[in-house]
């Protein structure tokens, strides 16, 4: 049995990786670019604590510290999304990942399951198409 590749969606990797640094990296399975993002997001985290954290009202550096956080996590985000987005844009679908031929439907254009003799999208009734989408007969 032939496993077929699996597209992550580019939002839900950038919601990932907003939420916390590197997860979005997580849920694209990109191992060591998760934990580079998780380990610079802590440095930031570490390298911003102000000195007491408990005593005080916030200061210019505490933030500092929130804004710098949260600039790591909305670059993790992007960086998440344009990964997922590369990757889904060079994925073939499943239908071409088997090595069965895409075809169009000539009504609406949308691609057409072959066991189907009719357009799941637009309803379009047919009997046969070529690859090409003429009609054969």
């Amino acid at each position: 049995m032939t496993d077929a590749p699996t597209v992550r969606r580019p939002l839900i990797a950038a919601v990932f990786g907003a939420i916390l640094p590197g997860s979005g990296h997580l849920y694209l399975r990109l191992w060591k670019r998760a934990a580079a993002w998780l380990l610079l997001a802590a440095a930031v985290s570490v390298a911003t604590l102000p000195a007491d954290p408990l005593g005080g009202p916030a200061t210019a550096s505490d933030v500092l510290g929130v804004l710098a956080g949260a600039a790591v996590a909305a670059v993790s985000a992007v960086d998440a999304y344009r990964l997922a987005r590369s990757d889904a844009a060079a994925t073939p679908t499943a239908a071409s990942a088997v090595g069965s031929p895409v075809v169009d439907c000539p009504a609406c254009g949308r691609p057409l399951d072959p066991e189907l003799r009719f357009c799941s999208w637009c309803t379009t009734e047919f009997e046969r198409f070529r690859v090409t989408g003429e009609r054969d007969g």
